[in-house]
């Protein structure tokens, strides 16, 4: 961490408005001791991405009396869709961090946010990461002498897992899963607070 904020803080001396991305707490701190501007990126947008989510997927573990899953649902989603940098705390937080900007991505259960709220969103796409650090399913294609060793397919090779019931696709790239949840764009692209598109067109790893 003290050499990757030696870059940084000699970075910023040669381009005092340069903006750093930081997905890691403790770094987007350091990055306000340096004077720095950062922004908030996509690995701290902690939004639920439940694949199988979707407006017709009632909840489960209901009791039988629940008179209307339905509305349960609906209820659901819209707390989920809400956009967690805009909590007072964690926007105060921010701010204090001299934080310019919060990242996210597309996410089933859409987006909800303060209108009124100065700090501007970033949205990457097509990818929304799902979910990481699983069994990797081509960790062991490759065995020699009898000795099985990770032959690093994750580099090349790109899973597409299905299941019984119905998901978003999922790409599994080594240990992580990534979903192109491109169809839910139209729902995104009426929030004002959304002025920076960040297009990554294969898997961001």
């Amino acid at each position: 961490m003290n050499s990757t904020l030696g870059t940084i803080a000699r970075i910023v001396t040669a381009h005092p408005g340069v903006e750093v991305v930081a997905n890691d707490w403790g770094l987007l701190a350091a990055l306000a001791e340096l004077s720095a501007t950062g922004s908030a990126g996509r690995l701290l947008y902690k939004a639920k991405r439940n694949p199988r989510l979707s407006r017709e997927t009632l909840p489960t573990g209901l009791p039988e009396s629940t008179p209307a899953p339905e509305d349960v649902l609906q209820r659901q989603l819209a707390q989920w869709a809400l956009l967690p940098a805009d909590a007072p705390w964690l926007t105060d937080w921010l701010r204090q961090m001299k934080a310019s900007r919060v990242e996210i991505e597309l996410v089933p259960q859409g987006l909800r946010c303060d209108a009124g709220n100065a700090m501007p969103i970033s949205l990457h796409l097509p990818w929304t990461y799902i979910t990481g650090g699983g069994h990797c399913p081509v960790a062991l294609l490759r065995d020699s002498d009898g000795v099985t060793r990770c032959a690093r397919g994750c580099r090349t090779t790109i899973v597409e897992a299905t299941y019984p019931t119905r998901t978003w696709p999922l790409r599994q790239c080594g240990h992580t899963v990534f979903s192109p949840m491109v169809s839910l764009l139209k729902g995104y692209r009426n929030v004002p607070r959304i002025d920076r598109w960040v297009l990554s067109p294969g898997l961001p790893m």
